[in-house]
């Protein structure tokens, strides 16, 4: 996704599209950082020049704060995902211990005559 957005949430959509389309991605791209807040390329010092270069201090100030509540709201949100979550996470955790002894046995155990698996399928059938 070639999406540009705003993590100071200063500027609307409209205004990003205006601002990359007269500034010409393609000089933007020459700079070697990417403006997308994801990539592992974005440079935020290109990004503030690009996209916030008529911001005037006290408007930063606002937007990181912003981006600061942001943060917190997401730290929260995942906090409470986890809290929600944590007896089906651990239950999972548990299981997928289980498959990886179990896995793990089966391959120690190799050539040693039937396995688990074979012996369990064998009195399944």
């Amino acid at each position: 996704d070639d999406e540009v957005a705003d993590p100071l949430n200063l500027l609307a959509d409209e205004d990003i599209r205006i601002i990359l389309h007269s500034r010409k991605q393609r000089d933007i791209a020459l700079d070697g950082g990417s403006l997308q807040t994801c990539k592992e390329m974005f440079s935020p010092d290109l990004f503030l020049s690009t996209m916030h270069s008529d911001q005037s201090y006290k408007e930063l100030e606002t937007g990181l704060g912003n981006l600061k509540d942001n943060v917190k709201d997401r730290l929260k949100n995942m906090r409470a995902l986890v809290k929600n979550h944590f007896d089906q996470f651990v239950s999972c955790k548990s299981i997928i211990d289980d498959i990886h002894d179990h896995l793990k046995s089966e391959v120690m155990n190799r050539g040693k005559g039937l396995s688990k698996t074979l012996k369990l399928d064998n009195k399944l059938q």
